[in-house]
C-alpha cells in the first residue's frame, strides 16, 4: 500500500465482493412505486402517457406554408464601383465563412459579368447572409434558387 509506512494508517487488504453479492433479491420493502393517483403533487402517480399519432403533411402540397418558407434561395452579387475587390472577396470570407480562392473567384465574376451566385442557402441563412453583406455595402440580394 502507498501509505504502509505513514504514522496511523493501518495496511489492510481491500473489501471484495463475492461475484453473486449483487444478484441478491430485493424485497418489496426495499421499492416503493406510486400508484396511479396516489403519488405526491397534482394526484397523479406513474403512469403511462400515450403519443398521439404524427399527421404527416405533404412538402410539395400547393399552398402549404413550410414549404413555401423552406425553400432554398441563392444570394447574388452584384458588382459595383464603389469597392475595392480585396474588401468584397474578404467580406464574402469574413460574413458567409467561404474559403478566400472561393471568394476570390466570385467577387471576379461578378466584377467581370457583373453578377454572381455566393451561395444557395435556406431561406434564413440566405437572408442573414444578404442582410448582413449589405451592411458592409455591398451590393446583394436574393432570390430563390
Amino acid at each position: 500500500s502507498l501509505l504502509s509506512g505513514v504514522a496511523g494508517h493501518a495496511t489492510r487488504s481491500p473489501r471484495v465482493l463475492s461475484s453473486t453479492a449483487w444478484l441478491r433479491p430485493v424485497s418489496p420493502q426495499m421499492v416503493s412505486l406510486p400508484t396511479p393517483g396516489t403519488g405526491p403533487g397534482r394526484g397523479a402517480g406513474a403512469g403511462v402517457l400515450e403519443k398521439e399519432p404524427m399527421q404527416k403533411k405533404d412538402p410539395l402540397a400547393i399552398g402549404d406554408e413550410a414549404s413555401r418558407n423552406d425553400g432554398m434561395f441563392q444570394v447574388l452579387l452584384f458588382n459595383d464601383e464603389v469597392n475595392t475587390r480585396e474588401y468584397v472577396a474578404r467580406c464574402l470570407v469574413v460574413v458567409c465563412g467561404l474559403a478566400e480562392g472561393d471568394a476570390f473567384s466570385i467577387m471576379h465574376k461578378a466584377h467581370r459579368e457583373g453578377w454572381a451566385i455566393i451561395g444557395i442557402w435556406g431561406s434564413e441563412v440566405a437572408e442573414m447572409y444578404t442582410k448582413m453583406l449589405q451592411s458592409k455595402g455591398l451590393s446583394v440580394d436574393m432570390s430563390e434558387a
